[in-house]
C-alpha cells in the first residue's frame, strides 16, 4: 500500500471497512454457536426417541407412525422457537 501513495487514503478506508465487516461476522457467529449446539442436541435426542419407538413397534401396526409424526413435529417447534429467539436477540 505504501507504494500506491495516490490511492492510500482510498486503499486505507477499504481495508478497515473489510476488517470490520469480518469482526462484525466473526461476532454474528459466536452468537450463533449456542444455536448450532441447541439443534445438534435436539436432533441427538429426538433420533433416540425415534429409534426407541421404533424397536418397540409391532408390525402391521401404526404406533410408530403416530409418535414419530408427533416427534417431528415437536422437533420443527423447537427449532422454530430457538430460530426465533436468536432473530430477536439481532443475530
Amino acid at each position: 500500500m505504501d507504494e500506491f501513495t495516490t490511492y492510500k487514503p482510498i486503499l486505507s478506508a477499504i481495508k478497515r471497512e473489510y476488517e470490520m465487516m469480518l469482526s462484525q461476522n466473526r461476532e454474528k457467529i459466536r452468537k450463533l454457536e449456542p444455536l448450532k449446539q441447541v439443534l445438534i442436541t435436539t436432533t441427538e435426542q429426538c433420533q433416540l426417541k425415534l429409534d426407541e419407538l421404533k424397536s418397540k413397534d409391532k408390525p402391521g401396526t401404526s404406533l410408530f407412525t403416530y409418535y414419530r409424526c408427533r416427534v417431528e413435529d415437536s422437533i420443527s417447534h423447537q427449532i422454530c422457537q430457538v430460530s426465533l429467539t436468536f432473530v430477536l436477540q439481532g443475530c
